[in-house]
């Protein structure tokens, strides 16, 4: 899987969203092939730590170019190394979930998370703490005392391991972070805002961090009093900051990448009602995989399906933190491949109800 710095919401959005679930629901007739297609991607997550090992040793690639199979990039806004990372996190529930199951043997488990650990650990995405932390809850949380003293013993093995990668991870990313601040507080709400903005937080001299980019976007609509751009947006495009073109909302702005993350994106495009709806997918996904996974399914399909509902959560969670869900074609393909085999088994299981009430 590739991707290149240039992105398109109509693309990823309407046709990948339009097509691939609409062609796993009524092209994929058969459950071993679905299972082998979600397979693939867990085979994609063991292979990568191969390829970011050789990205970053041989190449010489920075963490932020360190994108595996994500398409390599110098231009690190769409966030290609965090898009990898996410996605390996969510391979690394199928490992636990299948453990769980007892498909696969704890012990093999824990050496192969250790395995895609390098991958997260090269890639320097510093938010994938807490879809780790998020994870492991997800997966162990509730059901914790119920494993066996044989399924907890690797788990027990695995944390100090983990720890020590944290501890190495952590130590590298204070070096990297450098705080500004000021001694005074704002006298109101507006200076907050253009102070707030004027600070350089992001990972590159001419973008604004995560939270600056959206003050920007209210404070430029407020002033201006545009509410129908706030509510429905500026087209499709209008923040596009790559390619031989620019949006016409990102030419006011020169260099400054006002797009930096997806969530930023959609509300320069399609506004409030557009943003609400899009994030609506990914909810609607997670509480239908919720459903779906509670169903009598196949052991590797309840893994997957359960893996299915946290990869949503991930989704949903990686629209404020960066463009990746939208501006990574890999990233973007996996999202609605996702969808497509929640939906999937939604349309085999109402037809399963559907010829047991004919019966």
């Amino acid at each position: 899987m590739s991707s290149g710095g240039n992105y398109n919401c109509r693309s990823s959005i309407y046709f990948q969203f339009c097509t691939l679930p609409f062609i796993l629901s009524y092209g994929v007739d058969s459950e071993n092939d679905m299972s082998s297609y979600m397979k693939t991607f867990l085979y994609i997550a063991l292979f990568t730590p191969l390829i970011v090992l050789f990205q970053f040793y041989v190449m010489g690639a920075g963490h932020d170019t360190v994108t595996g199979t994500f398409g390599s990039t110098y231009n690190a806004a769409g966030g290609p190394n965090a898009a990898l990372s996410i996605f390996i996190v969510s391979q690394v529930t199928v490992l636990l979930l299948m453990a769980k199951e007892q498909l696969m043997s704890w012990w093999i488990v824990c050496l192969l998370i250790v395995w895609a650990f390098i991958t997260l650990m090269l890639t320097m995405a510093q938010a994938i703490i807490g879809f780790i932390i998020i994870m492991f809850l997800f997966v162990v949380g509730k059901n914790f005392l119920k494993l066996s003293f044989s399924s907890i013993t690797p788990l027990i093995v695995l944390c100090p391991i983990v720890l020590l990668l944290f501890n190495i991870y952590f130590n590298v990313v204070a070096q990297r972070t450098k705080m500004q601040s000021y001694t005074k507080s704002p006298n109101s709400y507006s200076e907050y805002i253009d102070r707030t903005l004027k600070l350089n937080l992001g990972t590159e001299t001419n973008k604004l961090n995560r939270t600056n980019i959206i003050l920007l976007w209210w404070k430029q609509n407020t002033e201006q009093s545009n509410i129908f751009q706030i509510l429905f947006g500026n087209g499709l495009g209008s923040v596009k900051n790559a390619g031989l073109t620019k949006g016409h909302i990102q030419m006011r702005f020169g260099e400054t990448n006002i797009a930096y993350t997806a969530l930023a994106c959609l509300l320069w495009d399609v506004g409030l009602i557009g943003t609400c709806l899009y994030i609506c997918i990914y909810i609607s996904g997670f509480t239908l995989a919720r459903k779906l996974a509670k169903q009598n399914l196949p052991k590797i399909h309840k893994v997957f399906m359960s893996s299915a509902q946290l990869a949503c959560l991930f989704f949903i969670l990686s629209i404020p933190y960066k463009l990746s869900i939208i501006g990574n074609q890999p990233f973007n393909f996996y999202s609605f491949f996702i969808l497509g085999y929640i939906c999937f088994w939604q349309k085999k299981i109402r037809a399963v109800n559907y010829s047991i009430q004919l019966a």
